[in-house]
């Protein structure tokens, strides 16, 4: 036994550390016993302590690795490079994201399934209690609804971190319906089905064959053939990282979860067009992997210009004046340099939803002036649960609770052409004015009625937009200006010319030279 001993001491140290079957490889050649003696040989080394094993992890083909010195973190990544490469991947990019990742964007990056029956591949949840057992990091946080991987380090200051990494990952989202639509344009991508993640549900990314994606549709621009037999659509698959450089592991993740679908049929392989969507890629060798793999990748210059990249840094400057909560004036200074980046790059048509964003910027920054003091939240999701389980939400584009009066005002903002006209509509369709009135706002009231009943705050409604409203929805919003909907402070709806009347009465002068620049110079 000693001879047993003294050997698998001595290959251990040499190599570091072995795997359950590389050592029993070794004692087979060595000693000449069969693979059975060799396992219960290290069973018993370990159970005795004289060689320590990852239990409970394992790794490789389900199996243990065995060591005789304490592994440290360097260790743990050299092992699972090789043995356990979708740990590896998320423990190298938790790294690379200063410690922070939410349990969306490790889904990606670990190409994890989100039913682990269906699918033999490593799955997330696994990952994470591994990566506790070693003590690499916290126990999952939730902030603002968004669930949270946390390095170990960073202790009870991780809400200054998370919130740091919350607008990153708004940024990456920012020009989602944007890319879709210039894909659109350029038939890449068909009109009929497109879903993508949102910057105002950043946990819930795409979700289709199993993965999640940051976005997915389908193509018809597959190529000619005179095979009509193979009409079927292509399905499209979107990989999108602009807050940081698009690196290997990113690449990995997106790779394996595109070989899922691919090979998720047993009667045939199915077609998939994966398209990478990047702000930079500073290692040259993932390009040349992206091409050989035969992905379309864009550069978000390459599709809107180079100007793109002074607005994503400008967008960065106001995430961050929002975390430190800085002067409106600072945020409204920013909003008019993006709005001229955008202007003179001509991408202003082309960049609508970015433009509608800057909208809702700017009117929380006028808001937060007139109402003074008050709890003010932006892109608020508001979720309930009915009696058979299945979740309702909206989103809400501003909330303001405030006292004096007493008061929790709804607002829905619409940074439209000026040109635009919106509908009456009703409570089924979207961007109307009664889809609001009638459908989310009620939800809201619910919502708050059923939540928050010692705390209760009459509830108030404003519609506001660049655009103007059509004659019989304007009748139906000066009846409801009559009503208690209707704000101390404010009316319950404003359009084009009654907000360019309000920045005046509040001498709002730099806020009105934006509106009427941007968005009201065509009313």
């Amino acid at each position: 036994m000693l001879d047993y001993l003294t050997f698998i001491k001595n290959e251990i140290e040499m190599q570091g550390y072995l795997t359950a079957q590389e050592l029993n490889q070794k004692l087979s050649e060595r000693f000449h016993i069969t693979s059975a003696n060799c396992r219960k040989i290290v069973q018993r080394m370990t159970a005795s302590g004289k060689i320590n094993s990852t239990s409970p992890i394992t790794f490789g083909n389900n199996q243990y690795v065995y060591f005789t010195r304490p592994l440290n973190k360097s260790a743990i990544k050299h092992i699972t490079k090789k043995h356990r490469p979708s740990l590896y991947r998320l423990i190298v990019t938790l790294e690379s994201s200063l410690g922070v990742l939410s349990y969306y964007e490790a889904l990606k990056v670990t190409s994890s399934p989100l039913d682990r029956e269906k699918t033999k591949m490593d799955h997330l949840d696994r990952i994470i209690q591994d990566l506790l057992h070693l003590g690499f990091i916290m126990e999952l946080q939730t902030y603002n609804s968004v669930t949270y991987i946390i390095d170990k380090l960073h202790g009870v200051n991780w809400p200054s971190v998370v919130k740091s990494h919350e607008s990153k990952m708004k940024l990456d989202c920012m020009f989602i319906r944007d890319v879709l639509l210039w894909l659109k344009k350029h038939n890449l991508i068909n009109r009929e089905e497109v879903v993508y993640r949102s910057k105002d549900e950043l946990s819930k990314g795409a979700q289709h064959n199993n993965f999640v994606w940051d976005a997915f549709s389908y193509s018809s621009a597959t190529g000619i053939t005179n095979d009509r037999e193979d009409i079927k659509n292509t399905l499209v698959v979107l990989d999108i990282q602009l807050s940081r450089p698009y690196s290997q592991h990113d690449l990995d993740g997106f790779y394996n979860r595109v070989q899922g679908v691919i090979c998720s049929s047993l009667s045939r392989k199915r077609k998939v067009m994966p398209i990478i969507i990047i702000n930079d890629i500073t290692d040259t060798g993932v390009q040349n992997r992206i091409r050989k793999l035969g992905f379309l990748s864009f550069h978000l210059g390459t599709i809107y210009g180079e100007r793109i990249y002074e607005i994503l840094k400008g967008l960065d400057k106001i995430n961050d004046f929002f975390r430190f909560q800085s002067h409106p004036a600072e945020v409204i200074s920013e909003v008019t340099n993006i709005l001229e980046n955008l202007r003179e790059s001509g991408q202003e048509t082309n960049l609508q939803n970015l433009k509608g964003d800057l909208f809702e910027v700017l009117m929380y920054s006028v808001f937060r002036r007139i109402i003074g003091e008050g709890y003010i939240e932006q892109n608020v999701i508001l979720k309930e649960k009915d009696s058979e389980g299945k979740v309702e939400y909206y989103e809400y584009d501003l909330i303001i609770q405030k006292g004096a009066p007493r008061e929790r005002i709804v607002f829905e903002l619409k940074g439209y052409k000026g040109s635009s006209e919106i509908k009456l509509g009703d409570q089924n369709s979207k961007n109307t004015v009664r889809w609001f009135f009638r459908r989310t706002l009620q939800f809201a009231k619910r919502y708050y009625n059923d939540t928050d009943k010692t705390n209760q705050h009459p509830l108030k409604a404003c519609y506001i937009t660049t655009a103007r409203f059509s004659d019989d929805a304007l009748e139906a919003l000066t009846k409801l200006n009559e009503s208690n909907l209707k704000p101390a402070m404010l009316d319950v709806y404003y359009d084009g010319q009654k907000l360019r009347s309000l920045m005046k009465e509040r001498e709002y002068t730099h806020e009105l030279d934006i509106l009427e620049k941007y968005y009201l110079e065509q009313n």
